[in-house]
């Protein structure tokens, strides 16, 4: 499916304190905590109209799928590691640096007016 949009914006969308709570230890655990208030809304919204890649430097993809599902969260692609990425529209990410500063309050309605003030032409 993400061939058949690949000329769309594509945002990235970081698994860890973006996307779910998380907590030092975390990324070695098939644990993944509870959504951040207002994630998975705001990814339901920004999938009608980009690319929603969901990155983590999780191993265990089988756990993130299934996370992924059980919270309903509206993605395009899951990848992990250090693969080869197309580049990004937008990072959405709690460490990237000068990158959605709004974001390190996770607050996912300025995500949603910036995404849309930034990547509709």
């Amino acid at each position: 499916m993400l061939d058949e949009v690949y000329d769309l914006n594509r945002i990235y969308v970081d698994l860890d304190n973006t996307l779910a709570h998380y907590y030092p230890g975390d990324e070695d655990a098939r644990l993944i905590r509870d959504p951040i208030p207002g994630a998975v809304d705001a990814l339901e919204i920004l999938c009608k109209k980009y690319v929603i890649i969901i990155w983590t430097s999780r191993r265990d993809t089988i756990a993130v799928r299934a996370w992924l599902k059980l919270h309903g969260v509206c993605y395009h692609r899951l990848i992990n590691g250090p693969d080869a990425k197309p580049p990004p529209t937008m990072i959405l990410d709690d460490r990237a640096f000068g990158m959605m500063r709004p974001f390190t309050r996770r607050d996912w309605q300025k995500v949603l007016k910036k995404a849309d003030m930034e990547l509709t032409t």
